[in-house]
């Protein structure tokens, strides 16, 4: 984290200014760019898999080759692909089906962390605290358990069982060295808190009881306008993620991306999507107290409805790729509802003329901690960002919202980054 006594005044108020600009420009529902759109090649590592909040550094993963750079996107520099694997299920970035891998952000990356998983399992959501790094992982109808690794020493491992069987979403979050699990359910999020005794900081003893139970349940809030929907309330939800933010973002919040769809007659007429936030509680120590006291204040506060579904590039992206999260805020790609007469069309089978669909848009919704409530922006990209450059570049090709496989967010800087199917990445700035 950057030391701020070690600043100059100065340097300070250059800060505070750049701070308050950005605030300033993205509370308006059409924020503005503040500069020139900086592309930057990254060929066919073109999804992100972590932006280093507040710096250039960025990792870039290639679905087709399984492999990873590091990119300073100011000087273009990268370092040597490195193969890390075929990434089979997307609940975690850096996740494969048979091995757990741990990689360093440097422009000369490495692998820190290497380990073969049991076969036999069904393995998500990779988490990791300073000493330990860890997996969730089912069997066919058994219970969730939770899998740790002694970052020092690989062989020393610990193997936590949960109460709650199969569940397709699970999230975690990491507070102080206790790791919190959410698991999905309808309406309702089941909260576990896996303090560090039961991790592989130590060697296992035969004293300790390796099992947690739910903390607490949480109920998800609806959005202030569930009721205001038409439709007839037959609804379908499906969760994508379970999203927190780390110490290198600064906010300790936790959020949830779900599509909803509503079939008042058997068939899928309405799309929406919900996200929800809520703030984690601070470090509270590990004592047992403490761990369930902290947990219980893990209550969702608010949830924004976006009409419309999440866009996707089949074969160049999948969900977690076209969602990006800082903490107060998440940008996805969004594909707006059809209008009336789409509608009418798809519905009836009647083509009577070609009606265009709607562009994609690229949304932001904006948590505010102070007031609890949720705002919506519409990031905005100007016509012909991205043509021919004055010197008749064939190679660079035009910035569609249609064409975005994968984005990040950094607000610290006030930059969306967005990488396109060309193999360009973008950054746009907001401050």
């Amino acid at each position: 984290m950057d030391d701020l006594t070690a600043r100059t005044t100065q340097n300070l108020k250059h800060l505070a200014l750049h701070t308050l600009r950005l605030a300033r420009n993205w509370g308006q529902p059409l924020p503005q760019l503040t500069g020139p759109i900086k592309p930057f090649r990254c060929g066919m590592h073109n999804n992100i898999l972590y932006p280093l909040p507040g710096t250039d550094a960025i990792v870039l993963y290639s679905l087709d080759e399984g492999t990873i750079i590091c990119a300073d996107m100011k000087t273009g520099a990268t370092s040597m692909p490195m193969f890390v694997g075929q990434i089979m299920m997307m609940s975690s970035p850096l996740e494969e089906r048979e091995e757990l891998r741990g990689c360093g952000t440097a422009v000369a990356t490495s692998v820190v962390f290497t380990r073969e998983l049991d076969k036999a399992y069904t393995h998500s959501d990779i988490f990791m605290t300073p000493s330990v790094v860890g997996v969730s992982r089912v069997l066919r109808g058994g219970n969730i358990e939770v899998q740790s690794f002694n970052l020092l020493n690989p062989e020393l491992s610990t193997i936590i069982v949960t109460d709650r069987p199969s569940s397709r979403v699970l999230g975690s979050t990491v507070i102080g060295d206790t790791v919190y699990f959410i698991i999905l359910q309808g309406k309702d999020a089941f909260v576990y808190a896996c303090p560090p005794r039961l991790l592989a900081n130590a060697e296992p003893s035969p004293e300790i009881d390796y099992s947690i139970h739910r903390s607490h349940v949480a109920r998800i809030p609806r959005p202030p306008d569930a009721e205001d929907l038409r439709l007839t309330p037959t609804l379908t939800r499906i969760d994508y993620c379970v999203l927190s933010t780390e110490p290198n973002h600064g906010r300790n919040t936790i959020s949830i991306v779900r599509n909803v769809t509503t079939s008042p007659s058997g068939r899928q007429t309405g799309h929406s999507l919900e996200i929800t936030f809520w703030p984690r509680p601070p470090p509270s120590g590990s004592e047992e107290a403490g761990e369930r006291a902290a947990g219980r204040r893990m209550l969702p506060t608010q949830t924004i409805r976006i009409p419309g579904s999440l866009r996707t590039l089949p074969g160049s992206t999948w969900e977690l790729l076209v969602i990006a999260n800082s903490g107060l805020a998440i940008v996805l790609v969004v594909d707006p509802p059809p209008d009336r007469d789409v509608r009418h069309v798809e519905e009836t089978g009647e083509a009577l003329q070609m009606i265009p669909r709607p562009v994609p848009k690229l949304l932001m919704a904006r948590y505010d901690p102070e007031l609890h409530s949720v705002s919506l922006h519409e990031l905005r990209i100007p016509a012909g960002t991205g043509t021919k450059a004055a010197d008749h570049d064939a190679d660079i090709f035009p910035l569609r919202t249609r064409h975005i496989c994968s984005l990040a967010l950094d607000d610290h800087r006030g930059y969306v980054i967005v990488v396109t199917v060309h193999g360009v990445l973008h950054q746009i700035p907001y401050a």
